[in-house]
């Protein structure tokens, strides 16, 4: 260890407590920004100059506030959980989620996903329209590209507004492709059109219960099938949906899938729940390893006319 790296190891430890303390009593919105540093990467969109800043200051120390969020968000009921959440997504230290997707789409590409929606495109034998929940920065309409599925019409919504700016300048010039900011059930009872297929890829799972059944009613009248791909626990099936604890931040849940969506109309025609499997090589852990991921083509009861 060098000397640098000794100073830097006392002064985070010096830190440490004032920071922990910090984070637990600093309001929501900054505690939701901080945490958000972990998904960034160095890479923040829009402020990575502030990043820098905030990072060289913490040093490690800025990989608890994601834990501490979380039991903050525990302590608190639905609703007000739910609007706290919101706020972690907002904030532009998460925008950076779907970068790899344009940095390494070969890798990204093997994704249940996306291979799904090209093998629908390849039997209909047209092109598709998609709606995307949690588009982010519009990664996954950029696999879809690099697979050679032609899209017809192209909605991403996402709740971070820096996100999105950033989809609508990397897709300005595809006059398929739309972006709108805003949170789910309300832009769904906006845009008034229906769409072949949703995408959803691990984007559910931040999703309360009560929250998620009121998203997937709308749902069974704007599309037709929907491809998923989110984690699960293997005790789930059955059950009320409960909180995962893999590690993420904000909260995340796990839901029978199969289930809540067959309430509404959808139901499995091809997939369903596999041992969880890593094909990106993300850090990973013990839990997560022992659980599922429920991945499958759900098709719509009411077949809408697009």
């Amino acid at each position: 260890m060098n000397f640098r790296s000794i100073i830097r190891e006392i002064i985070d430890s010096l830190l440490r407590p004032i920071l922990l303390t910090s984070f637990r009593l600093m309001p929501i919105k900054y505690l939701a920004y901080v945490a958000g540093l972990r998904y960034a990467n160095g890479n923040t969109l829009g402020s990575r100059s502030l990043y820098r800043v905030i990072t060289s200051i913490l040093g490690m120390n800025f990989v608890s506030a994601p834990e501490i969020l979380n039991q903050r968000l525990l302590k608190m009921d639905p609703k007000r959980r739910r609007n706290a959440s919101k706020l972690v997504w907002q904030q532009d230290t998460t925008s950076a989620w779907s970068d790899s997707h344009f940095s390494n789409p070969e890798m990204r590409a093997k994704q249940f996903v996306y291979h799904e929606i090209k093998s629908l495109y390849e039997v209909l034998r047209r092109p598709l329209s998609i709606l995307e929940l949690g588009c982010v920065t519009g990664g996954s309409l950029h696999i879809l590209r690099h697979l050679d599925v032609q899209v017809s019409r192209y909605l991403g919504i996402d709740i971070s507004k820096s996100a999105i700016e950033v989809a609508k300048s990397r897709f300005s010039k595809d006059s398929t492709a739309s972006f709108a900011v805003g949170d789910f059930t309300q832009v769904l009872g906006e845009i008034g059109e229906m769409y072949d297929v949703l995408l959803v890829n691990l984007t559910f799972l931040f999703l309360d219960e009560e929250y998620l059944r009121q998203l997937v009613s709308k749902l069974s009248d704007v599309v037709n099938i929907i491809v998923i791909s989110e984690k699960e626990l293997p005790n789930q099936s059955g059950k009320a949906s409960q909180v995962g604890d893999w590690g993420n931040s904000p909260i995340d849940y796990s839901h029978d899938y199969e289930r809540i969506f067959a309430d509404y109309g959808f139901t499995v025609q091809k997939g369903g729940l596999v041992p969880f499997y890593n094909p990106m090589g993300l850090q990973s852990s013990k839990k997560l390893e022992t659980s599922m991921i429920f991945e499958a083509r759900l098709v719509n009861s009411k077949p809408l006319t697009i």
